[in-house]
């Protein structure tokens, strides 16, 4: 197969590059991903500016755009005329677009913010089979201490992919294929998920004084900076005066998923989230189409709105 693989992390990523290399055994793989970061980006796709291409080696690139941008790019094909192989692998359509590994999960809500979904579903949107993979570290601190086990999940998806191509639904709605796993050296095995878990953050946002921040570089010279580069991002449209309400927000995330005392949160065995944190690898079938609902019930306001 033709594969092209992208990711929201970065072309750095170990993740990225363990499912790369284990997948160029047997098939033609192809990477774009974005050159930083790019996490929690949702499908954000650059329109107005332009991006920055650069080749790291052979069918090997790192992009400046989001990781839909890394994806539409590299099914445009004009990409890869710069690579040394045959014409007839130039001109030939991808069969396949893998986002991830991803560092960190992508279970229910979190594939509304995933740019590593976000890559996915640009794919389908562009009629190419996409499957996206995460690992899930339950224990952040320890996972960054001791190292994401990404080889358990990489292994899987080989021994498993023609099966998993076959699974991505390309009729409307089409869908594409999403695997969870833990963090950990072998799985108890595979289950496919009906339903997608709804989770809770606990995110919450600091305000800091722009202005307090940068005249305080004795404290603290890092907050000083920020605080001087808030100001100056606000200089577009505010004056002197305007400068003391000018603030710095940072995100405060707990990066944790409380199923207790949550109703919203559904913790049943069915659940992508239950299953992932069981020890099993978890599928579920996720749409790339936009879907509305369509319950008759709504009829009855529109029958009574005037004009």
């Amino acid at each position: 197969m033709k594969i092209l693989i992208s990711n929201d992390d970065g072309y750095e990523s170990e993740g990225l590059r363990i499912i790369a290399e284990k997948l160029s055994v047997e098939h033609d793989v192809f990477v774009v991903a974005p050159d930083r970061n790019r996490s929690a980006v949702s499908h954000h796709f650059t329109i107005f500016n332009d991006n920055t291409l650069t080749k790291i080696r052979d069918r090997y690139w790192a992009y400046s755009g989001y990781p839909a941008d890394c994806v539409f790019a590299g099914l445009s094909g004009c990409i890869f005329e710069y690579e040394d192989c045959s014409e007839e692998l130039k001109k030939k359509p991808f069969d396949l677009v893998i986002t991830g590994i991803n560092y960190g999960p992508n279970l229910g809500t979190d594939i509304i913010y995933s740019g590593t979904c976000g890559g996915a579903r640009q794919a389908m949107l562009n009629n190419v089979p996409a499957i996206a993979l995460s690992v899930d570290p339950v224990d952040w601190a320890k996972a960054i201490k001791e190292g994401f086990k990404f080889e358990p999940l990489a292994d899987f998806v080989v021994k498993n992919l023609e099966k998993l191509v076959s699974m991505v639904k390309m009729d409307y709605p089409r869908a594409f294929v999403n695997i969870n796993g833990a963090s950990i050296s072998e799985y108890k095995g595979v289950k496919f998920c009906k339903e997608l878990c709804m989770r809770n953050y606990d995110d919450k946002i600091e305000l800091h004084n722009a202005l307090e921040l940068a005249n305080n570089s004795n404290i603290d010279s890092k907050k000083s900076e920020s605080g001087k580069k808030c100001l100056e991002n606000s200089a577009v449209y505010t004056s002197k005066a305007d400068k003391e309400n000018v603030f710095l927000t940072k995100l405060v995330t707990a990066f944790e998923d409380k199923t207790e005392n949550k109703p919203f949160v559904k913790p049943n065995e069915n659940t992508d989230l239950y299953v992932c944190r069981d020890g099993y690898l978890s599928i579920s079938m996720v749409y790339a189409d936009p879907l509305c609902c369509d319950d008759e019930k709504y009829q009855k306001y529109i029958d009574d709105m005037k004009f």
